[in-house]
């Protein structure tokens, strides 16, 4: 398919926080190289937007039934797209904000790619954090190798690991092998569509051009509502990193450093919560499933666990 041909979404889940979901639908309305559609996914309990929010036709809002977390809220994003013939899906976090010729910078990059027949699953931009002003590219995955095998001299170098932020995904990918489960919900997300594509022969790629600013390592503090709701949120973020990490190093990688590292991951998780009872259970819990492939609804999962 020829670069010029093909139709691109932005795709962004919001949860809660509208200043920070303008500010990046507006970055992404200013892009040099015009979007097709930009799809937004209201995850939140009282609804950041409505159908009237915007007078760009472009802008899509989707109001999702309930809080179904990043991977829910990407799924959302990407059976519209989908069912909308969107080729490409440039996918975000609310706190995102490309710069306005990030787009074209990847589109370039990609017709370059494409030129030697490769067969790309992602291709991505860099983050830049606003709390420490450092980047964050392509990565690899510590549990495959002894040693990186990345080549940083480039403007573009395959990898093993995106982030979630940044990344232009091909639809074709997800309409034969799928999206993330809706109930990884959050945390490993991007790492686990990462490697799902990697096993099926897919490439990913981080490009150095192209740039957003990003809150990365940003506090989930900012949107909850009082001190009972940030620590349910704090419990489910943990027991869902827990999960999700154990499964996707156990069943979606492969390597002769796989145990090793699922150990080490573990054990520096556990050292930083062995005061706290409840986390330790949700830290137990989280290997369980993990190990287990019970990959639930964690919500339901976490209440059940209070009830029980």
């Amino acid at each position: 398919m020829m670069i010029k041909n093909i139709k691109i979404a932005a795709l962004l889940v919001v949860y809660r926080d509208k200043i920070a979901a303008t500010n990046c639908i507006n970055a992404l309305l200013k892009q040099d190289y015009a979007l097709d559609k930009v799809v937004v996914v209201d995850n939140s309990e009282e609804k950041v937007f409505n159908l009237n929010s915007f007078e760009d036709k472009r802008i899509v809002i989707i109001a999702a039934e309930e809080n179904f977390g990043v991977a829910g809220g990407l799924l959302l994003g990407f059976e519209y797209a989908i069912k909308h013939g969107i080729d490409w899906c440039w996918t975000f976090d609310q706190d995102s904000e490309p710069y306005t010729n990030a787009l074209s910078e990847l589109i370039n990059q990609l017709e370059l790619i494409q030129v030697k027949n490769e067969k790309i699953g992602i291709i991505a931009s860099t983050g830049i954090s606003r709390l420490y002003n450092t980047l964050y590219s392509g990565n690899y995955a510590k549990w495959l190798r002894h040693k990186k095998p990345l080549n940083r001299r480039k403007a573009t170098f395959e990898c093993d690991l995106v982030l979630t932020a940044g990344s232009l995904t091909n639809m074709i990918f997800i309409k034969e092998f799928g999206a993330t489960a809706k109930n990884f919900f959050i945390d490993w997300v991007d790492f686990e569509l990462c490697m799902r594509m990697r096993k099926n022969k897919y490439k990913v790629f981080s490009c150095q051009t192209s740039f957003y600013s990003h809150q990365i390592g940003g506090d989930e503090i900012l949107y909850s509502k009082g001190e009972r709701d940030e620590k349910n949120i704090n419990y489910l973020r943990f027991y869902c990193s827990i999960r999700n990490a154990t499964y996707v190093i156990c069943y979606l990688s492969s390597g002769c450093r796989l145990f090793m590292y699922l150990m080490y991951f573990l054990s520096r998780e556990y050292l930083k919560i062995m005061f706290d009872s409840n986390s330790r259970c949700l830290f137990f819990l989280g290997v369980y499933h993990g190990i287990i492939k019970k990959i639930n609804n964690p919500v339901v999962v976490l209440n059940s666990e209070k009830k029980g």
